[in-house]
């Protein structure tokens, strides 16, 4: 992933097994902490261990704002 262009937020769905590590610490580190991390409840502590602190967990049906990254 050489060039990615702006984008406000990842949104992580299902099938968070074949998350690459790599692809979001890449990401983190070209946005940093203006990128919203939407991911399903359990993997916040996934993307802290990963240095994405302020990844927001979301159930099915669950929705918040995009500038709101407050857990």
């Amino acid at each position: 992933m050489q060039i990615a262009p702006h984008i406000d937020a990842v949104l992580i769905s299902h099938h968070y097994d074949h998350l690459d590590a790599a692809s979001m610490a890449y990401l983190h580190r070209r946005f940093g902490a203006a990128l919203a991390w939407f991911v399903p409840p359990g993997l916040r502590k996934w993307f802290a261990r990963c240095g994405i602190a302020h990844a927001r967990e979301l159930d099915w049906w669950q929705q918040a704002p995009l500038g709101d990254q407050g857990a």
